[in-house]
């Protein structure tokens, strides 16, 4: 988050005063919550996670968080197959799937256009 703050919608502040029993329900998958890798040569490139929120009236939203490619990595469908495996997971889970992308990084993405 630091090195790349453009790339989260919450602040590295904001994040780090979440309690680390937040963190490890949504990286351990605990209920609903999911957290993907994506890994070359046994390194971590790139992640993505899922989380449905918290309020009881909306159990039904879930949110695309943390998405985040290294840049050596880039341009590879990483992050298309990333953005796969949430949809795949919040498909039952949840009605609404929200994701939001910062107005610098929306320009040069290309994961919400079809294929050539």
């Amino acid at each position: 988050m630091q090195a790349a703050p453009e790339a989260f919608s919450s602040s590295h502040d904001e994040e780090a005063a979440r309690p680390l029993e937040w963190f490890t329900t949504v990286a351990g998958g605990t209920g609903s919550n999911a957290t993907f890798g994506a890994f070359h040569a046994d390194s971590l490139v790139g992640m993505a996670g899922f989380v449905v929120s918290e309020k009881a009236k909306e159990h039904h939203k879930g949110t695309l968080v943390g998405l985040y490619v290294q840049p050596s990595s880039r341009r590879r469908g990483i992050a298309r197959l990333l953005v796969k495996q949430v949809i795949d997971h919040a498909s039952g889970r949840v009605l609404l799937l929200n994701v939001t992308v910062t107005a610098t990084l929306a320009r040069g993405t290309s994961i919400g256009r079809p294929a050539s």
